[in-house]
């Protein structure tokens, strides 16, 4: 297995980088600026966290490889390819393209929205179905029969307009209330929630993907759950953390260091909570 920064190849095989630096090479970084030109970088880090969902997925392809054919291989991904993969449906273009958009998500009826309250809800609505519901929640009827807007690609194209329309409707009522229609009549909405709020979320906390352990040291933690979960074998959070140092004799003897070698090794300071080459699990 092997994960590199920009992969095997090219110009940049032998080249150092960190998240924000493929965000640069795979024009995730360009698609935001601020009004003096600025890129605004992804507030979360895009490849390093989907590179090891490509490699679990690569070993699962390998291992299934295996099973047909009996022989094994090596799995190899990068920070770029997670990068380029992440934007799948971005990096989608017409062969004559003409004045394309910034970003295919970004228009009216993807887009987050101010409420009464102050607080914001995000909308997607995706097909003439959800429209018209939509349209029906938010007392815009008219809206929705005028022919202008009777597309997707129709609202696409006149999305500053139909945004306008959309931030003063819906800066009427509280969130509260917009929640409560709209999701009524199943259009697409959920709250914008701050990053605290999210630890606390009924949807978040009934779907264990935030759960409560008690660490021998730092007492009850809330960490995150198991994301995928298997019918039979669904997976649970079992020891914590481990402290710095705490594993290292099982490693050590796991590449076949005797218990006598392990501890000539701490005698000298080469291994333990105060060695250069401590091997922690």
């Amino acid at each position: 297995m092997e994960v590199t920064p920009f992969g095997l190849k090219g110009p940049y095989a032998d080249k150092r980088a960190y998240d924000l630096v493929t965000q640069g090479l795979t024009g995730i970084l360009s698609r935001r600026r601020m009004p003096d030109g600025t890129p605004i970088e992804a507030p979360v880090w895009v490849a390093d966290c989907s590179a090891p969902m490509l490699i679990a997925y690569g070993v699962a392809l390998a291992l299934l490889a295996r099973e047909r054919t009996g022989r094994g291989q090596k799995v190899e991904t990068s920070l770029l390819a997670a990068a380029i993969a992440m934007q799948s449906v971005e990096m989608v273009r017409g062969v004559e393209e003409v004045n394309p958009p910034t970003s295919y998500a970004v228009q009216a009826m993807f887009a987050p929205y101010r409420c009464r309250d102050g607080e914001w809800l995000v909308l997607v609505v995706a097909n003439n179905e959800q429209w018209t519901r939509m349209c029906k929640v938010l007392g815009i009827a008219h809206v929705a029969a005028d022919p202008a807007f009777s597309t997707a690609l129709a609202r696409s194209e006149r999305s500053s307009e139909l945004a306008s329309i959309l931030r003063e409707v819906l800066a009427s009522k509280p969130r509260a209330k917009w929640l409560e229609l709209l999701q009524a009549e199943e259009v697409p909405c959920a709250p914008v929630l701050d990053r605290e709020e999210v630890f606390n979320h009924a949807q978040v906390l009934e779907n264990e993907l935030i759960v409560e352990v008690d660490h021998p040291r730092a007492g009850r933690l809330r960490l995150m759950g198991v994301p995928v979960r298997l019918s039979e074998t669904p997976g649970a959070l079992g020891l914590p953390a481990p402290a710095f140092d705490q594993h290292t004799d099982e490693v050590l003897g796991e590449v076949g260091y005797t218990a006598d070698e392990v501890r000539a090794l701490r005698e000298k300071g080469i291994v333990g909570k105060g060695g250069q080459l401590c091997a922690s699990g």
